[in-house]
């Protein structure tokens, strides 16, 4: 069970970033993690066609507009479709549409090297929608006046029961981990070889999904209104800012941006998701900035967008201290306060500090000298009895 909870965060995506966090200024850092490592695929032609399917075909990325199909190789190649396209899924043997003809008739194709195929069989008992990422078996989504209900579906047709779900379905993809699934409020799997549907995460964020592919047992992929993030057990880690679809193959996140049409693929997504290792990792980029401490700054903005910005404040405190630490002016003054309110022992630490930095600096051999003749003539002087 994961239990962490991403209302808040959801609220804060919807006002179009990333951890915008206000009490940290205006600014949002809504680029990728930069532990991962993001490479264009291609990008969809210019139109205001909606996409309604995105899948991966043995690593290439195919996309489904209404009455076309692109996918994305070594070049962007399109097929046109004569019949309306309502989806598109992958098994063992390859890319499956589904249609509706002219006359509200449903059907299933298969593409093949001479063109789409009828697929007598599917098209004969599918009703529902397809899903599914290069595996054996398809998900089919099916409803009715009770409620909806998961499949599991093989090319011959024969299914079996996987889950019923109460309320509506606002995104599912099935891949060789497993299935995730969002209805309503709730995020669940179900793992490849498993008897059970889980429930992984209940939130308000959810209602506003656009997509969720499992990546591991206890590790999803959410999209959500502006954002997309990591969910493993107890951790919530932002992606990347960008409404987007999404689906995972051989250790690769693509990323379908529905915005600008780009299509992603993401690796590295191994790195996130610990805790401790995404609080160490904010934690340098606040201490390794070449730049000066801002909440402009992207590495800081980023480091917010992790770990928060509460305690990126709190390290930006303990960096500035630091930096006071080291620099002659600062310490210089330091060492005056403390002289003349008498502490000499802190002033002479202060301007010796300063020596080491700037061993020619005037100002703190001048101090140093009189905060040393300062204590002396204190321990000289007689002591009230």
């Amino acid at each position: 069970m994961i239990y962490a909870r991403i209302g808040s965060l959801f609220m804060l995506l919807s006002l179009g970033g990333i951890a915008s966090a206000t009490e940290c200024g205006e600014s949002a850092y809504i680029g990728f993690d930069s532990r991962l490592r993001a490479e264009v695929v291609g990008r969809l032609p210019q139109g205001n066609e909606p996409v309604v399917g995105f899948e991966i075909v043995h690593g290439k990325a195919v996309v489904a507009l209404p009455h076309r199909l692109i996918a994305f190789g070594g070049k962007r190649l399109s097929t046109f479709v004569g019949e309306q396209i309502e989806g598109i899924a992958i098994d063992r043997a390859g890319l499956l549409v589904q249609l509706r003809s002219g006359n509200g008739n449903r059907e299933v194709a298969r593409l093949t090297a001479s063109g789409l195929r009828r697929d007598a069989r599917l098209s004969a008992v599918v009703t529902g929608q397809l899903f599914g990422s290069n595996n054996a078996v398809l998900v089919e989504l099916l409803s009715d006046f009770q409620g909806y209900y998961a499949v599991a579906r093989r090319g011959d047709a024969e299914y079996f029961a996987i889950a019923k779900i109460s309320e509506p379905v606002q995104a599912l993809s099935w891949n060789q981990v497993g299935m995730a699934l969002i209805s309503g409020k709730q995020l669940f799997a179900w793992t490849t070889g498993s008897r059970d549907l889980v429930l992984m995460a209940s939130d308000e964020g959810f209602t506003d999904a656009r997509g969720a592919c499992l990546i591991a047992p206890r590790r999803a992929v959410v999209s959500l209104h502006n954002s997309v993030v990591l969910l493993s057990e107890r951790t919530i880690t932002p992606i990347v800012g960008m409404a987007a679809r999404c689906r995972w193959q051989g250790n690769v996140l693509y990323l379908l941006d529905e915005r600008s049409g780009i299509v992603w693929a993401v690796k590295g997504l191994s790195n996130l998701g610990s805790r401790a290792d995404d609080l160490g990792y904010a934690h340098r980029l606040v201490h390794t900035s070449p730049d000066e401490f801002s909440y402009t700054n992207s590495a800081i903005l980023e480091a917010v967008r992790i770990a928060g910005c509460s305690q990126v404040a709190k390290w930006s405190l303990t960096q500035l201290h630091e930096q006071a630490l080291t620099h002659p002016a600062v310490l210089v003054e330091l060492g005056n306060k403390h002289l003349g309110s008498g502490a000499y022992d802190f002033a002479i630490a202060d301007f010796e500090e300063a020596l080491r930095v700037d061993p020619v600096n005037v100002s703190a051999r001048s101090g140093l000298q009189r905060a040393k003749r300062a204590r002396d003539a204190k321990r000289r002087a007689p002591r009230r009895k």
